[in-house]
């Protein structure tokens, strides 16, 4: 979310083939839609190293190949078909936000 600026609506959207890595080791994200993009589109983002490298690592430990790239998880089982709700996202953020103070 952070290197997009993306809304949270648009990040539990995300599939995994809209994630893309680069030879550089950053990487790429394809919006589907956007409000700067009526046309439908889409826009290609830029991702740093860090955060491709943070996403590799979430499909790897979720063992997500394909579909929704961001998941919900119900006492410790990922649910291969939940996506994140927007609630969850922001009460994900609220708590790391209160944990870095």
């Amino acid at each position: 979310m952070s290197d997009g600026l993306l809304r949270v609506s648009k990040a539990i959207s995300l599939r995994v083939e809209d994630v893309s890595e680069m030879e550089s080791e950053s990487g790429r994200v394809r919006i589907r839609d956007s409000k700067t993009n009526q046309e439908g589109h889409g826009v290609v983002l830029h991702l740093g190293a860090y955060k491709i490298a943070r996403v590799q690592k979430w499909r790897e430990a979720a063992r997500i190949g394909d579909g929704i790239l961001f998941r919900s998880i119900r006492r410790g089982e990922l649910v291969r078909d939940g996506a994140l709700t927007s609630r969850s996202v922001r009460e994900i953020v609220e708590k790391m936000a209160k944990d870095a103070t």
